[in-house]
């Protein structure tokens, strides 16, 4: 007899033990935002904004001198081909800044220029006591076409 009472007993903890899980589970599930419905193309749309070379070298030089970094050489290329629905500004720069400098000018840029890329860094220091990196960086601009 006090074995059957054990038994019902451990089956009513194990129901009550379920019923608390389907509850949380069904908490869950209604917190959670419901999923994004849009198809990629549609997620991956973004209004670009306009071709303004004069603009985007402002940019660079504001956020630049708002840095306290100088360049030591600029480069700057369109480029656009018939299939590609938006225009590419390259723009390679060469700098002698700290690591932090150059950290604290790429977080700045990114801030100011959502449409542009960071697509590569290399950093050299001649003597192992310099505090200054020789820095190349360049970056992408993405504009819309006119």
């Amino acid at each position: 007899m006090t074995v059957a009472l054990v038994t019902l007993s451990l089956l009513a903890m194990q129901k009550q033990n379920l019923t608390y899980v389907e509850e949380q589970k069904a908490q869950l599930v209604q917190s959670r935002p419901l999923p994004d419905v849009t198809s990629p193309r549609q997620r991956s749309a973004v209004t670009l904004p306009p071709m303004l070379s004069s603009a985007i070298v402002r940019k660079f030089n504001s956020v630049a001198a708002d840095m306290n970094l100088a360049f030591d050489e600029v480069a700057y290329s369109l480029e656009s081909t018939e299939r590609s629905p938006y225009l590419r500004y390259r723009i390679t720069l060469t700098t002698q800044a700290g690591y932090i400098d150059i950290r604290r000018f790429l977080a700045a840029l990114s801030a100011e220029l959502p449409n542009a890329t960071l697509d590569s860094i290399r950093c050299a220091r001649p003597d192992a006591v310099q505090a200054l990196l020789g820095c190349e960086l360049a970056f992408t601009a993405f504009f819309r076409k006119p």
